[in-house]
């Protein structure tokens, strides 16, 4: 990995935020095609993918940035990634990766549509919207949560293919949905999903990859507390599990600052990942910014070890793939910790 001078590095900071510098870079780094589609990240010897899943977040982030600055662009930018989330929709109304239709990436581009149709004012994306929503109270009813070929793929190793805690965050598309479409299925299943997987893979303080593994990706747990914090946004208190969470989080950081993939789990590699240390901050910033105020310096510092001299975070120190979906966490994370966090409006 090419490494920038330190003096480069401190004028680089001093000169703009990293949330400004990662928004630059989301805006004009060429993470987008010309029809709208995001890539997972960007390196020339290493090129990323369409993913559909991001390509949600992505809407969601021009929503937010619209909202937040009045910026027409950005939600011309977000019109545009909302059709092609559309025209990467299957025959069930879902988003896939190969011949896999997920219902975690189907939830956060319904998200996304959603965002985007609520900051234009319309109902621009609803008929896409009934269809992901139809797809997502199907499949998760069952706690399946990926299709091939119309039969369930269940892989108890995996967290992206088994009910768990990730499922907690598809409950934010599923209230949003209740709320914009009028389904009152869709309200009683974020409900049903919620309390299922809670009670499926909280143990001992974190969120466990699922009921059948005791292993904690860092990334799945920070999903779950995500929507937990969403859900109770209006609340007077945090519920017990987000509070847990943070302090979780807190413990297991890493002496980089960064915080690690996997915890409790021996067979596999274990270093700090820029999605999950982004995700904590957003965590701590919501649960008590001052109490975490080390945790949150230490997390921005590793941010800052994997960033890119012209914006974008490596999605871990060693490599050279600017990372879409950890770039906008990123950018949120510093955002929130400068100017208050905005739940309502999580990516």
């Amino acid at each position: 990995m090419r490494q920038e001078s330190p003096r480069r590095r401190r004028l680089l900071e001093r000169s703009t935020s990293l949330s400004a510098r990662s928004w630059a870079w989301l805006a004009n780094s060429g993470l987008r095609d010309e029809h709208g589609r995001v890539f997972s990240w960007l390196n020339p010897s290493h090129p990323g993918y369409v993913y559909p899943e991001i390509m949600g977040y992505y809407a969601s982030l021009c929503a937010e940035r619209a909202r937040h600055s009045g910026s027409e662009g950005w939600l011309e930018i977000g019109l545009q990634v909302g059709d092609a989330i559309v025209r990467e929709l299957t025959p069930h109304g879902a988003l896939s990766r190969g011949d896999v239709e997920y219902a975690f990436d189907t939830a956060m581009g319904l998200h996304g549509l959603l965002r985007v149709q609520h900051v234009e004012g319309s109902r621009r994306f609803a008929h896409a919207a009934e269809r992901m929503t139809d797809f997502l109270v199907a499949t998760l009813a069952e706690q399946e949560v990926a299709w091939r070929h119309g039969r369930p793929l269940r892989i108890l190793d995996n967290w992206s293919h088994s009910f768990g805690a990730s499922m907690i965050k598809v409950s934010m598309a599923l209230e949003a949905s209740g709320l914009a479409l009028g389904r009152r299925d869709s309200t009683e299943l974020a409900s049903f999903v919620r309390q299922q997987a809670i009670a499926a893979t909280w143990r001992d303080g974190a969120f466990r990859v699922n009921s059948a593994r005791r292993w904690v990706y860092v990334h799945a747990h920070c999903y779950a507390a995500e929507g937990l914090i969403f859900h109770s946004r209006a609340a007077s208190a945090l519920p017990d599990p987000v509070l847990a969470s943070a302090q979780f989080l807190a413990r297991v950081q890493a002496d980089d600052g960064g915080l690690p993939c996997w915890h409790e789990r021996e067979d596999v590699q274990v270093v700090s990942h820029a999605d999950a240390t982004a995700q904590a901050v957003r965590i701590w910033t919501v649960v008590a910014r001052d109490r975490y105020a080390a945790q949150i310096r230490r997390a921005l510092g590793f941010l800052r070890t994997v960033e890119a001299i012209g914006g974008g975070l490596r999605y871990k120190r060693g490599s050279e793939d600017l990372n879409s979906w950890a770039t906008m966490f990123g950018a949120q994370a510093d955002q929130w910790q400068r100017c208050g966090a905005a739940p309502e409006w999580l990516i």
